[in-house]
């Protein structure tokens, strides 16, 4: 097993101090936009104060296809995502992400329903679920036009609570993210609606999770491991 590569944990530990004061981060100044090394497509949205994120997912994914890892099973999957990230992955979250990974808009409706987003954040959600596929399959560019928007609602929406923002602004990070590593980076990522609700399942709880459960389905998917 390769042993612990201290930049991921570094990384992390980014998204770790900003989930500790939560209301305060969405005040955050925000940084330059990030953009792709193939076309100048940006990647980043700057004015979304949690697109460290998305960002941090997407620099793990980097990590993990840069090391010499070869998960041959799910709890191989689970030990290289506890060393990228340095942080466990316990035993109800691993269970959580197979019932995601096997029925994903079920999962997705069950995880809402308990949750505490408002109604308005879950039909954002929901949403953004059922125009998944339809993102991963335009271009990039007009997906990003696409997902900025809805930030920029969310955003500008004082109806909702800093909970429902936080939630919302890190799972579109996340998926931002993720569409544009597919796309534009390595097209043998798998597109698949599972990683965006396993980043709604940890996020719901924290950022770090929520990083952590989209790298397990991401791994998993590449390697055509079954969850």
């Amino acid at each position: 097993m390769k042993s612990v590569n201290l930049i991921p944990m570094s990384i992390l530990s980014v998204v770790l101090s900003s989930c500790t004061h939560e209301p305060d981060h969405l005040n955050a100044v925000a940084q330059d936009a990030t953009y792709s090394k193939v076309s100048g497509f940006a990647v980043g949205n700057a004015a979304n104060p949690y697109d460290d994120v998305g960002q941090t997912y997407k620099d793990l994914l980097i990590s993990y296809k840069s090391g010499n890892y070869a998960p041959k099973d799910y709890g191989a999957v689970i030990k290289i995502v506890t060393i990228l990230t340095g942080r466990p992955v316990s035993a109800t979250l691993q269970g959580t992400l197979t019932t995601i990974v096997n029925n994903p808009e079920v999962a997705a409706n069950s995880i809402m329903s308990s949750s505490e987003l408002s109604t308005a954040a879950r039909n954002i959600v929901s949403g953004l679920i059922e125009d998944y596929d339809r993102l991963s399959a335009q271009p990039f560019d007009t997906t990003f036009n696409e997902i900025t928007v809805l930030e920029s609602g969310v955003l500008s929406n004082p109806a909702l609570p800093a909970y429902d923002r936080r939630v919302l602004l890190s799972l579109t990070s996340v998926t931002r993210y993720a569409l544009y590593h597919s796309c534009c980076e390595d097209t043998d990522w798998e597109k698949s609606v599972g990683n965006i609700v396993a980043a709604l399942a940890g996020t719901l709880e924290n950022n770090a999770d929520g990083v952590t459960c989209a790298l397990v389905t991401s791994i998993a998917g590449l390697e055509k491991i079954q969850l």
